[in-house]
């Protein structure tokens, strides 16, 4: 009796395997897109700095970044968290940045997007101007802010819709603008 009982157990833990081997159907595979990777990149780089001279020799402006793709068709390079160092003949430093960008390389044309922020370093007129996109052209020397813009500067505060900045010429538009002013120094006392 425990024989039989013995092999009738055996024979239905054979059975059960039996079954759940061929009934129990293995999960249908995956199906993954293919890996998109672009077919024109000619090369990758890491921790750049590189600096374009003018005329005379002077360092025009200094481009920083940790990785730096360029895609030859466009020739154009995708940036991560882009430094831009301006120097303008006036003697003003500006400081560019972003947590990305992107050169066209034929006209050194930089646009900067997310986070985008300007500071300028000159005597006792510093700025500091912030937005969501920045367009640096280099070569001409003019800076477009398409987008919502906050400036602060010391005793002035402006918020505008967009501006254009041209460095070269010291002319600076800005387009519906909110500022508050406040006089510093010796002058709000007199």
């Amino acid at each position: 009796m425990k024989l039989r009982l013995l092999l009738l157990t055996l024979l239905g833990i054979a059975v059960a395997l039996f079954a759940g081997w061929f009934l129990d159907e293995p999960p249908a595979p995956e199906v993954v897109d293919q890996l998109r990777v672009p077919d024109n990149i000619d090369y990758y780089l890491a921790d750049v700095d590189y600096r374009a001279f003018n005329e005379s020799g002077t360092v025009r402006y200094q481009l920083q970044t940790p990785y730096l793709e360029h895609y030859i068709r466009e020739d154009i390079s995708h940036l991560r968290v882009p430094r831009l160092h301006y120097h303008d003949d006036d003697g003003s430093q500006w400081r560019l940045g972003a947590d990305e960008g992107s050169l066209l390389h034929a006209s050194e044309q930089f646009e900067l997007r997310q986070q985008a922020l300007l500071e300028r370093q000159h005597g006792d007129r510093p700025m500091q101007l912030a937005s969501q996109v920045f367009r640096f052209d280099s070569q001409a020397e003019q800076l477009e802010v398409p987008q919502d813009l906050t400036l602060t500067s010391p005793g002035l505060q402006l918020n505008a819709a967009n501006a254009l900045l041209d460095i070269g010429n010291q002319r600076y538009r800005f387009h519906r603008v909110r500022a508050v002013y406040q006089r510093t120094g010796d002058n709000a006392a007199g």
